[in-house]
């Protein structure tokens, strides 16, 4: 299905932006799972240490 953007009002930019920001929250999380399940972390210590070596709050 190809989107037209003309015709929805969305720039392409900003879909890009936001399917970015996704991407990068996905990881993420996929990261602090990963952490908790296999890392003998709990869930909070596991966002904690994805979040203090991404620099960034997940």
């Amino acid at each position: 299905m190809e989107i037209v953007f003309s015709e929805t009002g969305v720039s392409a930019d900003l879909l890009e932006a936001k399917a970015n920001e996704a991407v990068s929250r996905f990881d993420c999380c996929a990261l602090a799972v990963m952490l908790a399940n296999l890392g003998d972390k709990s869930a909070e210590e596991a966002l904690a240490c994805v979040e203090d070596k991404l620099g960034r709050n997940c």
